[in-house]
């Protein structure tokens, strides 16, 4: 991220900051700009990343959001500043370059877009392992603090001051029902840039907030909105109904239950595929991390599984959307369980075969989990005579059964090789 002219003060986090104090420490930072030669190398990768974008896209919706650029790019360290055509022939880019190349994309379709910055929770043992990859490649870990990340990404408008959040790093939109535990969005910011000054507010989803300054959700959002001077209604005088997101308080989620009820088979198959997508949406999100706390064979089993969750992932969004249905419901809470207990292992278990046979049971037990409810899905579409529903299901299940052989197999050995200490 091309913060190295802001505020040197970010650099240290590691002060155990409240979440509203750590956005404060990223205040005045710039969104991160690619930097342009002046020269034809820099004006070819621009239009490359315009022309690649539409063959990926390939005639589908131009709100689709542009997941090629996250397969084709890991996230890592990037050193700033960095140019257009060494973003693009790069392996490896941070957050910064992610939204600025996602931006880019948005554009490039028409779509009205602005950059967005975010404040996430990760756990310690995380951000000190992030923090220990970036000092190896002499990059800058300005943007870690104590448990929390300053990040970027993409606000592209919907509807009328509406927006979603894309997260390029993640290669998915943001879940505005998920504002806390491991990866939960604590603040965010519309880098609106003084164009959008008439709107007061933006939608996103149940949150509503103020264009270009920080916005502070979840269990500070009552106490951490935006004002504006020149108004004389407060954010707070809106009723907490429309500040309380789905999924994040008991009254949201008392709520969303009173508005409506699955009904039919083809709901239930819904609100089935919105459980597994948001399932593979937390693969993604924590198993980079997780990743990094493995050992080597577990490691590797896992870069490999995420390539497949994010094809699952996808290949749900493609079936959501010929059902003529939203991509995102409610959080998988018994998925997204199992991971806070397997990031919970990594940081009280020491390193080694002990770590990783804690882990691979955690892994099995959210790939287990998985199985039977594609199985559910599988056979309501069988029952609503959705023949190519049920092949894509099936396959996706069947992956998912290879994945926990895998697993049971990596146990075994993984087991063989712990030592035993005589009673």
């Amino acid at each position: 991220m091309y913060l190295v002219a802001a505020d040197g003060s970010a650099a240290s986090g590691g002060d155990g900051c409240s979440p509203v104090s750590c956005y404060s420490r990223w205040e005045n930072f710039p969104v991160s700009d690619l930097s342009h030669h002046g020269q034809a190398c820099c004006d070819s990768a621009r239009l490359w990343l315009g022309a690649m974008d539409f063959a990926q896209l390939n005639g589908s919706a131009l709100r689709n959001g542009p997941r090629w650029i996250r397969s084709n790019y890991d996230w890592g360290p990037s050193a700033w500043p960095l140019h257009w055509c060494e973003a693009v022939t790069a392996k490896v880019i941070d957050c910064g370059a992610h939204s600025a190349l996602a931006h880019e994309a948005f554009l490039a379709r028409g779509l009205e877009t602005y950059r967005a910055q975010f404040v996430q929770s990760y756990g310690r043992r995380a951000v000190a392992q992030w923090r220990t990859r970036w000092t190896e490649q002499q990059v800058s870990d300005h943007w870690l603090a104590d448990g929390y990340i300053y990040h970027e990404g993409n606000a592209v408008f919907v509807g009328d001051n509406e927006v979603a959040l894309w997260d390029g790093s993640a290669g998915c939109w943001l879940n505005p029902r998920q504002c806390a535990g491991y990866g939960g969005l604590l603040a965010v910011r519309i880098w609106t840039d003084g164009e959008a000054d008439d709107r007061r507010f933006l939608k996103w989803g149940s949150h509503r907030l103020a264009a270009g300054v920080w916005n502070a959700l979840g269990v500070h959002e009552r106490d951490e909105v935006a004002n504006d001077a020149s108004s004389t209604t407060s954010a707070m005088e809106v009723g907490a109904s429309d500040f309380a997101p789905a999924g994040c308080s008991d009254a949201g989620r008392t709520r969303e239950r009173a508005m409506s009820k699955t009904q039919t088979p083809k709901e239930l198959l819904v609100v089935a595929l919105q459980d597994l997508h948001d399932a593979e949406v937390a693969w993604n999100e924590r198993g980079a991390a997780l990743s990094d706390a493995a050992g080597t064979q577990l490691s590797a089993f896992l870069k490999t599984d995420l390539k497949r969750s994010v094809a699952q992932r996808m290949g749900l969004e493609t079936l959501l959307g010929s059902l003529k249905a939203e991509v995102e419901g409610d959080p998988n809470i018994w998925l997204r369980a199992i991971l806070d207990d397997a990031e919970r292992d990594s940081r009280s278990i020491i390193a080694g075969p002990l770590r990783n046979t804690a882990l691979i049971g955690a892994f099995r037990k959210g790939k287990q989990a998985e199985r039977v409810s594609y199985e559910t899905a599988v056979l309501l579409a069988r029952r609503l005579g959705m023949k190519d529903v049920e092949v894509r299901l099936t396959a996706f299940r069947g992956q998912e059964e290879q994945a926990d052989r895998e697993l049971e197999s990596l146990l075994q050995a993984t087991i063989g090789i712990l030592t035993v200490q005589p009673e």
